[in-house]
């Protein structure tokens, strides 16, 4: 429950990461007709660069984006976690700007944070008495 999940529509993959039961990465493989996942909680890469600040967390947003093969995850304030779409390296980035979300509502994100191919950006609605908010990697 209350976890993030995004689709790889370039793999046919499906990420889902953190949750409330805890440390929870998983990726599903939907071109397999046998039930198959990989644990990323047992991958050396996603872990050792800031992976399981996903893992342990729930409630953020997480989108794939199709232009650049990545996943983003937004769990309030400036920075913005890329994750690479084929090894799962994590990557922690502040985009650039002045402009600050500020933190993410205490109900989650969940779908407010989508990634909008029309634009190639990422669309943030955080609050309903705040600006949309959009950046590009």
């Amino acid at each position: 429950i209350y976890a993030a999940a995004a689709m790889d529509t370039k793999r046919n993959k499906l990420l889902v990461l953190g949750g409330s039961s805890g440390d929870q990465a998983f990726v599903w493989d939907l071109n397999s007709s046998e039930p198959s996942n990989e644990d990323l909680t047992n991958n050396s890469v996603f872990q050792n660069s800031s992976g399981s600040e996903l893992s342990n967390d729930s409630q953020f947003g997480l989108a794939y984006d199709v232009s650049n093969d990545k996943f983003v995850a937004w769990k309030g304030g400036k920075t913005v976690y890329v994750i690479n779409a084929e090894t799962y390296e994590v990557v922690k980035t502040v985009p650039s700007g002045e402009v600050d979300p500020g933190a993410a509502v205490s109900n989650g994100t969940y779908g407010r944070f989508r990634y909008a191919p029309a634009i190639e950006a990422f669309v943030l609605v955080n609050r309903i008495d705040q600006d949309v908010f959009i950046f590009k990697l």
